[in-house]
């Protein structure tokens, strides 16, 4: 069951054809309004930017994915994927300007990219439909599905960052909010980007989604903090929804796939049935470079599926090049996966069918060139990573509750050290613990039979997807990170869960026999066993008793009698589904299909379902919104910051004796001082470092400590010597002082003015001629 292609109407048809699929979209949109007015956004600001998104962005990248790619799908389908394209074009135009110095015309590149394909003859056709050409027409409840979806998604990360307060205003901030908001406002300023808080140090992250906010900033005018806190988390997990959804009809053919992977991708997740919740999530709300990167991947996924399958993609391979370089500075995990199911496409193709492997080489080449580079420039993170064997577990409670072992990511042996012994208590720690953090993985297996069929199996995409995914599983099992990065390579997995678990679902309800009535019915069928199920087994796990939190006894209970009680009625279902078969009773293919239905949407809406009920009822009751949590400004920040970031040049350098996140200057604190990099938006000679590359750690001492002590002597001894010094190596002109960060000498007005004074925070410019 495919959507219906249809050929070129008049304006008049078109109209009763696009009308009603525009009024979910149009919902959607006022409810997401309505989630950026609760949490104070300007009705300015939110026009401002969905009119770049359209203008900016969605519009010139799906006219030039059109120009370089022959076949054309629905246009919300070629929109998604032509918005990713747009970004792409986007940082290339954002480096050029930023390199010559006029970053603030940014917004000329759409408007010359929409002018000339209005301009040329050839370029026009892509504007619109050729006489003769056929399309996908996507049927309403693709779009009320898919609609919904992103409007649930979308409000829920509005509603969650909402209770963040957008500056000016004092308050609390997760640090990662402001350390985010200081990149995209030096990247403003400079390409390569500083690191914000040391300066004349390049930054050795992958920025590329910040750079992104930057570009929505420069082209819509909108603020950058409100663009990073509100806006676009909403829109571009609203993208990430749209190119899964995108990505399953793809490898499905089967319309209703979208649906179901948008819904997946946004709230349902995976099956949680145990008492210990893991986390498998595809979008993490405040990872932005994850987001982000999950769109690209998707999008660069769905082009080389048409290429393995034999379509033609000629210049569509810039495309896709464009894509993974995007992907490379956004997160340093898509390209590799990516690269690894091309692999198997090729391993695979020497056995079954030779014709897969050219496009897969190609894809496989243009990985080899970007992945050496980008591993020198924009896929720096903060620490470095090994090999050592499950060492995501020490981020899990329950191991250290049953082994007691200390917190020692990425530092330990082969195995982690509560279990490295391999005694028979420490293997079944190890089993009980994976078992925790992969039975929510369960309906992976279960979608996986429709690798029984024939069709599925000669399929290079099927083989491309099981590349991507079981790389990302391989990466989180063998990697450590003293941060858990190695989650990432989970994370992104998921999101391909979402596509492929839709696709495996459609591969056995497509082939059972029928009406669509009756396939219908088998999907509603199979989500309430599976829900039924899942809640069962939730109610029966045993509760660990009080005093018997480290016993593995008593855990072992609690986590395998849901597992039993998912593995009776699995045996109970095929065992009433073998005796209608074989009476005659029940068509072909109605056991498989239940199976998979359960296990793809059933039970994952058993946990999820309430959270999104829970979602909904909070929004339509406009219920205060929860305070986010985070790190407190001083006193008067949120006013001092604003004025400096206000009232003093773009390129101003500033020094500030804040470095710790609370309290005063002390060895030991966690130092993720991130306010007047951030909230301030300058340039600082050395401000928290608990980010910065190589440091190997949060609560260790600073790299740079002659830098350290001069730039605090400037509060604390002020001497004329040390203002000339800062002042030549660095530029500095103005400084940031907290007197709830240490003592500040009065003796700073013999070389500074102030400016601003808030609480305990005071703004003052040095003085021209301050040590001369």
């Amino acid at each position: 069951m495919t959507a219906v292609s249809v050929p070129g109407v008049d304006p008049a048809s078109r109209l009763r054809i696009v009308g009603p699929r525009l009024v979910p979209w149009l919902l959607a949109l006022v409810a997401v309004t309505v989630a950026m007015a609760q949490t104070g956004v300007p009705a300015l600001d939110l026009l401002r930017y969905g009119a770049y998104l359209v203008l900016g962005l969605a519009l010139p990248g799906t006219l030039v994915l059109r120009s370089l790619v022959r076949q054309r799908r629905s246009l919300v389908e070629d929109a998604a994927l032509g918005t990713v394209v747009g970004c792409v074009l986007e940082l290339v135009s954002l480096v050029a300007a930023t390199l010559l110095g006029v970053q603030h015309w940014l917004r000329v590149w759409p408007a010359a990219v929409i002018v000339v394909f209005a301009a040329v003859p050839r370029l026009r056709r892509h504007w619109r439909r050729l006489p003769g050409e056929t399309t996908s027409a996507l049927p309403r409840l693709w779009h009320w599905g898919v609609a919904t979806a992103s409007a649930v998604s979308a409000v829920g990360v509005v509603r969650l960052l909402g209770g963040y307060r957008l500056p000016p205003s004092d308050g609390s901030y997760y640090q990662d909010l402001l350390w985010h908001l200081g990149i995209v406002r030096s990247i403003e300023r400079s390409i390569p980007p500083e690191i914000p808080q040391v300066s004349g140090e390049l930054l050795r992250y992958h920025w590329f989604s910040h750079a992104q906010m930057a570009a929505g900033h420069l082209v819509s005018g909108a603020p950058d903090a409100t663009i990073i806190m509100r806006l676009w988390p909403a829109a571009f997990t609203v993208l990430a929804i749209l190119a899964a959804a995108t990505l399953a009809r793809e490898l499905s053919g089967v319309w209703w796939t979208g649906p179901v992977a948008a819904w997946i991708i946004a709230v349902a997740g995976v099956a949680q049935i145990l008492p210990v919740t893991a986390y498998v999530n595809a979008l993490s709300l405040l990872s932005f470079s994850q987001t982000y990167v999950v769109a690209i991947a998707l999008a660069a996924a769905t082009l080389t599926a048409r290429a393995l399958r034999g379509e033609r993609l000629g210049a569509g391979w810039v495309a896709v090049a464009g894509m993974l370089v995007l992907a490379s500075g956004s997160k340093p995990t898509a390209v590799p996966m990516l690269v690894a199911g091309a692999a198997a496409v090729i391993v695979i193709g020497l056995l079954l069918d030779r014709s897969w492997i050219r496009p897969a080489l190609v894809l496989l080449g243009i990985g080899a060139v970007i992945l050496p580079v980008s591993s020198r420039l924009v896929s720096g993170s903060d620490s470095g990573s090994r090999i050592s064997l499950f060492d995501f577990m020490e981020w899990v409670p329950l191991y250290h509750q049953l082994t007691g072992a200390s917190f020692r990511p990425a530092t330990g042996p082969i195995l982690p050290e509560g279990v490295s012994d391999l005694s028979t208590r420490s293997v079944e720690v190890l089993a009980l613990v994976l078992v925790t953090q992969f039975v929510p993985l369960a309906a992976v297996l279960a979608s996986a039979v429709a690798f029984r069929h024939r069709s599925v199996r000669s399929d290079p995409a099927a083989w491309f997807m099981l590349g991507i995914i079981g790389s990302g599983l391989t990466v989180y099992l063998v990697l450590s990170h003293p941060a858990l990065s190695q989650l990432y390579f989970l994370s992104l997995a998921v999101a391909f869960f979402g596509p492929v678990l839709a696709w495996g679902m459609a591969a056995t309800v497509e082939r059972v026999p029928g009406r669509p009535a009756v396939r219908a019915a088998v999907v509603v069928a199979g989500v309430a066993i599976g829900w039924s199920t899942a809640v069962l087994a939730l109610h029966a796990a045993p509760v660990v008793p009080a005093g018997q939190e480290h016993s593995l006894e008593a855990w072992t209970r609690s986590i395998l009698v849901p597992i039993g009680v998912v593995v009776a009625v699995v045996l109970v279902l095929g065992l009433v589904v073998l005796v209608l078969r074989r009476t005659g009773r029940l068509p072909a293919h109605v056991g498989v299909a239940l199976l998979v239905t359960a296990a793809v949407l059933g039970a994952p809406m058993a946990a999820s379902g309430p959270v999104v009920l829970d979602r909904l009822q909070t929004f339509v009751r406009q219920d205060p919104l929860l305070p986010g949590g985070g790190l407190p400004l001083p006193r008067g920040g949120g006013a001092a910051l604003d004025w400096l970031q206000t009232n003093t040049p773009e390129d101003a350098v500033v020094a500030t004796n804040r470095h710790c996140a609370t309290g005063v200057q002390r060895a030991g604190c966690a130092s993720l001082a991130f306010y007047v990099s951030g909230l301030g938006g300058r340039q600082v000679v050395l401000e928290g470092w608990g980010y910065t590359s190589l440091t190997g750690g949060l609560q260790v001492a600073t790299r740079w400590p002659e830098r350290l002590a001069d730039n605090d002597a400037l509060f604390t001894d002020p001497t004329a010597a040390g203002f000339a010094r800062l002042r030549d190596e660095f530029g500095l002109g103005w400084l940031v002082a907290d007197t709830s960060a240490g003592p500040v000498s009065p003796r700073i007005t013999k070389f500074a003015t102030p400016r601003f004074h808030a609480g305990t925070v005071t703004v003052y410019e040095i003085d021209s001629r301050a040590g001369r």
